[in-house]
């Protein structure tokens, strides 16, 4: 006779499946800035309001009647709802007692006797879009008319998608950053390309004007040689003084910053304006970053399809 085996516990090899994760679920940077650039480049649609001068014209228009002078001026309340589309609901019973429909009559006058006496139905998840008014979206929302207002163009500091704990709290601090576009020359030399920086023009949202500055205003620019379109990839690295007024310049404060000393040779390689020669990318594009004494940081794109004339 077999004997029985004594059970004994043992543990599902899954049993980890049902185990709760308990690990905050912390965005990363490059996740919160991606998900912060979709919020803020978003465009939504803005709806007709019933009690709008405009949606007053569009009922109108749909109910085929003059609109109703007497009614009290519009003030836009929102309670008040928007314009909805309708459609005609049509019965049977209402086909049967339409007074218009006599033996003899075409499909399409049938129709038109059926949209006369047949009852509307609204449809409350479709209102009518204003094309006139743009929304947006960020912490806050903006609407505005076209022409109306003078909207300056600016960018999320992407310092905000660290959170309350990680932001810094100096007044310096800005919630936005600027547009701007770099002074660049392309040429060719021995079939390869050459970068020479210029200045940089900065657009400035605090006061609507445009900062231009030359070789001395940029602390530092970088060119990526085969841009993507998607990621900016450092392969060329360069310094400038950074500013008129700094008392040193950045070899100073780099070997303040390594304790060590630099070999001033190479250092003469990044301490330049016009970059080393590369081969044309295959991308057919490059990128050029530049980031000046204000810590403004401005970026554009150059398409390298034909090659610049020879220097």
């Amino acid at each position: 006779m077999m004997a029985k085996k004594k059970p004994t516990a043992s543990v599902p090899v899954d049993a980890h499946k049902h185990v709760a994760d308990t690990r905050p679920n912390i965005p990363t940077r490059e996740t919160a800035a991606f998900a912060r650039t979709r919020l803020m480049a978003a465009r939504f649609p803005y709806y007709l309001l019933a009690d709008s001068v405009e949606g007053r014209k569009k009922q109108s228009d749909l109910s085929g009647t003059f609109p109703d002078l007497t009614a009290p001026q519009p003030h836009r309340d929102m309670h008040k709802g928007f314009v909805y589309r309708t459609v005609p609901h049509v019965t049977l019973k209402s086909i049967a007692n339409n007074p218009d429909i006599r033996e003899g009559m075409t499909r399409a006058e049938i129709d038109k006797a059926i949209a006369r006496h047949a009852d509307s139905e609204t449809l409350y998840d479709q209102p009518y879009e204003d094309k006139n008014i743009v929304r947006l979206t960020g912490p806050f929302t903006v609407e505005f008319k076209l022409g109306k207002l003078n909207v300056l163009p600016v960018r999320m500091n992407p310092e905000l998608a660290m959170g309350d704990e990680l932001l810094k709290k100096t007044g310096a601090g800005n919630l936005f950053t600027v547009f701007g576009e770099p002074d660049v020359k392309l040429t060719t030399q021995d079939g390869k390309v050459i970068v020479e920086i210029r200045g940089v023009d900065v657009f400035d949202p605090s006061t609507g004007a445009v900062r231009t500055g030359d070789t001395d205003d940029i602390a530092c620019w970088f060119i990526d040689t085969d841009y993507d379109g998607q990621s900016f990839f450092v392969r060329h690295a360069y310094f400038l003084y950074g500013g008129k007024d700094t008392k040193e310049g950045p070899y100073d404060k780099l070997k303040k910053a390594l304790r060590a000393e630099i070999d001033e040779g190479e250092w003469s390689k990044l301490y330049r304006a016009t970059s080393q020669p590369f081969a044309p990318p295959k991308s057919g594009r490059i990128a050029v970053k530049v980031i000046n004494h204000f810590g403004d940081e401005v970026l554009k794109v150059y398409p390298i399809t034909t090659a610049p004339k020879s220097r």
